[in-house]
C-alpha cells in the first residue's frame, strides 16, 4: 500500500506534523524499510529536494535528501544539527505538507550535523553553501530537521505567500532585472556610438 503525503489541511495530520518524531532503533524494521522506499520514490521526483518520514504519517526520526537527481537519495537516521553557522540568509521555501504556499525564512548558510546511516553507524558532516546545489542542500537539511522536531517552515516564516503571489513577486523582480539590463545595454551602446564622449573643449 502506497503512503500518501499528509498535509496541514487535515486537523489530525496537522497535529501529527507538529509532533516530535521518535528515535529509530531498528532501521531494518519492515515498516521503516517500506517508508524508506516511499521516501526514495518521492525524492526522485522533479521539484522535490527532500522529505521526512513524518510527512508520510510515520513519526520516525529520519529524512531523505536528493538535490541532484543523478545521485542516490541520502538518508539521515536520528540526526541532530550540532552547529548552526553564524551567517544567516533569507530563503524562499515551500513544503509538500503545506500545499500552494511559499514563505520567506531565515536559514544558516552552513551547519554541522551528526547522524546515523541505515546500519546505525554514526557520521559527522559539515554542510557549506559554496555552490547553488550545496546551498539548497544545506537549506533542505535544516527544513527536514525541523520536521523531525514538529516544526513547519510556516511556524517561523517572516512572510507567507500563495503560489500565485510568489509568482507575481518573481515576475516583478525579473521585469526589474530585465529593465536594468536593457538600460545598461542602451547606455553601453550610446558610449560606443560616441554619444557620451564628454564635454567639448
Amino acid at each position: 500500500m502506497e503512503n500518501k503525503i499528509i498535509t496541514i489541511e487535515e486537523p489530525d495530520h496537522n497535529a501529527l506534523l507538529h509532533s516530535v518524531s521518535r528515535k529509530i532503533k531498528n532501521p531494518h524494521d519492515t515498516d521503516v524499510l517500506f517508508t524508506m522506499q516511499q521516501m526514495e520514490r518521492i525524492c526522485k521526483q522533479p521539484g522535490v529536494a527532500g522529505i521526512a518520514a513524518i510527512q508520510l504519517g510515520h513519526p520516525y526520526r529520519m529524512f531523505a535528501v536528493c538535490i541532484n537527481k543523478s545521485k542516490p537519495v541520502k538518508f539521515y537516521f536520528n540526526p541532530k544539527i550540532v552547529i548552526y553557522g553564524e551567517i544567516i540568509e533569507t530563503k524562499t521555501e515551500g513544503c509538500l505538507s503545506v500545499p500552494d504556499k511559499q514563505g520567506k525564512i531565515k536559514r544558516s548558510k552552513s551547519v554541522a550535523i551528526k547522524y546515523q546511516d541505515r546500519n546505525l553507524k554514526m557520521h559527522y558532516e559539515v554542510l557549506e553553501s559554496e555552490t547553488p546545489e550545496e546551498a539548497l542542500y544545506t537549506q533542505c537539511v535544516q527544513h527536514e530537521m525541523d520536521h523531525l522536531d514538529g516544526v513547519l517552515y510556516i511556524d517561523k516564516a517572516e512572510a507567507i505567500y500563495s503560489n500565485e503571489e510568489m509568482e507575481a513577486i518573481f515576475a516583478k523582480a525579473q521585469a526589474a532585472k530585465d529593465l536594468e539590463i536593457s538600460l545598461q545595454q542602451e547606455f553601453t551602446s550610446q558610449i560606443f556610438n560616441g554619444d557620451f564622449l564628454g564635454d567639448e573643449e
